[in-house]
C-alpha cells in the first residue's frame, strides 16, 4: 500500500507541475537603427581597414548589415595629413594601405576619424602611444595524469612593461600558424605589467604572461607558430576592452554575473546626427613569432622567466 500511495502522489506532482507550463511570447522592440563604426587602426604593414555596420533586430541571426556609401577619412593632427578609406565592393569595409612614406600610427601623434553617411557626420579622436615586446616565450607541456606524452603545449609571453611615470595600456594578442585566438575569453589586455601602477616596468606577471587554451584543436602542437602581437591602447580604450570582456563573458558567471549594460563609446555626433556606436584607437604594435619546441628538458623553462 505504501508503494501505491507513493506512486499516486508522484503522478499528481507531475500532473500538478506539468499543468502550470504556459509558453509566453515576448515581444521585443526592434529600436532605431544606428551606425556602428569598428576602427581599429595600426601600424603593421598592409591594409588598413574601417568597418562599418548597422545595428541589427536582437533575433536577426543574420549578419550585421552594411553600412554602404559612406565617406571615411582620417587626419593626422599633428601634421594635418588626410587619409581616405575606400570601401570595398559594397561590403561596409573601408580600406587604405600606407605607403612607406605616410605617417600613420606616429607615437605621440594625435589622429581623427572622420565618417559621413547618409547626411550624417561622426568623428572620434585616438592619440597613438607607445608599445612594449613579448622578447621570448615558454612552451608548458599539457600531459594527463601520470603520463608524459604531450597532448598539446601552452604558452609563457615573457615580455617587460615601459618603465616611467606615463602609465601603460597594451592588448596582447595571440596567433596559431597565422590564425587569430578570437574567442571571447582570448581577450588578454594589461595596464603596465598587469597589476597597474605597482607593476610599473616589471615583467608580465600572470594571467597576462600565461596564455591559455583549452586542451585539443586550440592548444599548440610541435612546430606550430605562435605569434605574440603587444597593441598600444589609451586609457579610454583599455576601458572599453574591459567592459566588452565583461560583457561577452558575463554568462559564465551564473548568480555573480554582472548586470548588462551598453558598451561605451567614443563616436561623437556632429549637429543633430544620430548618436552612433562602437570605437576608434590608433595602435602601435610589436610582433614576433615562435615555433613550439619541448623545452621541460632545460633549465629555464617551462616555469616563468622574466628576460
Amino acid at each position: 500500500m505504501k508503494t501505491i500511495k507513493y506512486f499516486s502522489t508522484l503522478i499528481l506532482s507531475a500532473f500538478i507541475f506539468s499543468s502550470c507550463e504556459k509558453v509566453v511570447q515576448v515581444e521585443v522592440p526592434e529600436g532605431e537603427t544606428l551606425l556602428v563604426i569598428d576602427a581599429w587602426v595600426n601600424n603593421l604593414p598592409g591594409k588598413q581597414t574601417v568597418r562599418l555596420t548597422t545595428t541589427a533586430p536582437v533575433f536577426d541571426g543574420n549578419r550585421t548589415p552594411a553600412a554602404n556609401g559612406a565617406i571615411v577619412s582620417l587626419e593626422d593632427l599633428s601634421n594635418g595629413k588626410i587619409y581616405s578609406f575606400i570601401e570595398n565592393n559594397g561590403t561596409g569595409d573601408y580600406e587604405f594601405t600606407p605607403a612607406l612614406t605616410d605617417t600613420l600610427c606616429v607615437e605621440n601623434h594625435a589622429y581623427k576619424l572622420n565618417v559621413s553617411w547618409k547626411g550624417n557626420n561622426y568623428y572620434a579622436t585616438s592619440l597613438v602611444n607607445r608599445t612594449t615586446t613579448v622578447d621570448t616565450v615558454g612552451f608548458d607541456k599539457i600531459t594527463e595524469l601520470g603520463s608524459t606524452t604531450a597532448k598539446g603545449y601552452l604558452v609563457w609571453q615573457f615580455g617587460r612593461d615601459l618603465p616611467g611615470s606615463v602609465r601603460d595600456y597594451y592588448w596582447l594578442k595571440a596567433y596559431k600558424n597565422g590564425v587569430l585566438y578570437n574567442e571571447p575569453s582570448f581577450i588578454n589586455i594589461s595596464e603596465d605589467a598587469g597589476g597597474g601602477e605597482s607593476t610599473d616596468g616589471l615583467c608580465f606577471i600572470p594571467p597576462t604572461a600565461f596564455f591559455s587554451v583549452i586542451p585539443g584543436d586550440n592548444s599548440l602542437q610541435l612546430n606550430d607558430v605562435f605569434t605574440a602581437e603587444v597593441h598600444s591602447l589609451n586609457k579610454e580604450s583599455y576601458e572599453y576592452l574591459l567592459q566588452l570582456r565583461t560583457q561577452i563573458n558575463n554568462s559564465g558567471a551564473g548568480l555573480f554575473a554582472t548586470t548588462p549594460e551598453n558598451l561605451r563609446t567614443n563616436i561623437k555626433p556632429l549637429g543633430s546626427a544620430p548618436r552612433a556606436l562602437g570605437w576608434f584607437n590608433m595602435a602601435k604594435v610589436s610582433r614576433k613569432s615562435f615555433v613550439c619546441q619541448d623545452y621541460s628538458v632545460e633549465s629555464v623553462f617551462p616555469f616563468y622567466f622574466c628576460p
